[in-house]
């Protein structure tokens, strides 16, 4: 038997939707995940979807090879969306991750891409944006939601921040970048270390390069940096110390 098939420039999408999928949502919205899993069984009705609360629970059950799709939030309590990225790529260096998140700022979708990530959009995207994003990021390709990208191509430095500042976070390793973030958070040096797998003494210097680098001396000034570049919202609480 002789089969003809139509030239198309979509042969991912055909395979995606021959090839039974499994799809991972991280995010410690019971809510949100669940929305995200219904938005996504449309885009792949034969998809089995899993879900995690959190970047530990979903790393403890993640298997090279077993998913073919990750969607993640960056702000995750505990290790965040950006080390459980890094940590998942380690593992299965092809595993095609995209972050949902509510941050929109371009430190935190370069930090994202610069982690593995293949795509980024907000959480304020239209459902349509999302199932386009999660098609191309899980047939290979780069999504970023068009106003992100833009402001990635035009970054503009804040008006209130000195140069230095203006530059400091985009320059950041992906390590320094998660240490930022959990200081700002309100996360003390001992707790910081155990999530990241790390010594006190390592996270230690780790602040201080930090706050020399940003051009703050306070913890305080730290926290408002983080805040003046959407890495963190108003009122975020750390979880506490043991």
């Amino acid at each position: 038997m002789v089969v003809f098939l139509w030239a198309s420039h979509n042969f991912d999408e055909m395979y995606l939707s021959v090839k039974p999928m499994n799809i991972l949502i991280v995010d410690d919205h019971a809510m949100l995940r669940q929305g995200c899993t219904g938005l996504l069984q449309t885009a792949f009705p034969d998809a089995h979807i899993e879900e995690a609360d959190s970047a530990e629970s979903a790393y403890a059950g993640f298997d090279s090879g077993r998913f073919q799709l990750v969607v993640v939030d960056a702000n995750l309590p505990g290790m965040s969306g950006l080390e459980l990225t890094a940590r998942l790529l380690r593992k299965q260096p092809d595993l095609p991750i995209l972050f949902f998140s509510m941050y929109e700022e371009t430190s935190m979708v370069q930090q994202a891409l610069d982690a593995g990530a293949l795509g980024y959009v907000s959480k304020r995207c239209e459902p349509t944006v999302l199932l386009n994003a999660a098609r191309s990021v899980a047939a290979g390709r780069r999504y970023i939601e068009h106003e992100l990208s833009m402001q990635l191509v035009f970054r503009r430095p804040g008006s209130n921040a000195s140069q230095a500042q203006s530059h400091a976070l985009p320059d950041m390793t992906r390590r320094e970048f998660e240490v930022f973030v959990l200081l700002a958070k309100g996360e003390s040096v001992n707790q910081i270390a155990d999530t990241l797998s790390l010594s006190s003494k390592t996270i230690s210097n780790y602040a201080t390069l930090l706050k020399n680098k940003l051009g703050v001396r306070s913890s305080g000034e730290l926290v408002h940096l983080a805040i003046q570049y959407g890495v963190i919202q108003p009122g975020v609480m750390s979880r506490p110390e043991a």
